[in-house]
């Protein structure tokens, strides 16, 4: 199952992600950063978070497919 990986040194909280795949982010309460609530688990879940990441700014999501 792929997971979701968010580099929150690199993310600036422009909530790209959570336009994009609104199932898949929230931004933090604390401090604005994105935060992923869900894996990609089908096929059109995988292409809305692909397009979260496409979107990204500063390029701060990736999407890891464990074995």
């Amino acid at each position: 199952m792929p997971r979701i990986l968010i580099d929150r040194t690199r993310c600036i909280g422009a909530g790209q992600c959570v336009a994009n795949a609104a199932d898949h982010f929230t931004q933090s309460a604390e401090d604005g950063l994105s935060v992923a609530l869900a894996p990609a688990t089908t096929a059109v879940q995988r292409v809305a978070v692909e397009r979260a990441m496409a979107a990204c700014p500063v390029q701060a999501i990736s999407l890891i497919d464990d074995p």
